[in-house]
């Protein structure tokens, strides 16, 4: 029945759980004021990027070795 008088409001848009969509390739000084104040917030300011960065970079390597190997 047109003209009921039920009205739905807009869809609006989602925001991001923590504010940006990925923090994957950020820092700790980058996180919101919201975020930082946290359990999260804390915990993430304390995670070791360097750390992981390097580690990152030797598994890749670790992968990329033996493919090289296999080619010549």
């Amino acid at each position: 029945m047109p003209g009921v008088g039920v009205q739905v409001p807009p869809p609006t848009p989602r925001k991001p759980l923590f504010g940006r969509p990925c923090r994957a390739f950020v820092g700790s000084k980058d996180l919101d004021d919201e975020v930082a104040g946290s359990h999260l917030g804390a915990n993430y300011q304390k995670a070791p990027f360097g750390v992981m960065r390097v580690f990152n970079v030797v598994v890749v390597g670790l992968i990329v070795l033996p493919e090289l190997m296999a080619i010549y």
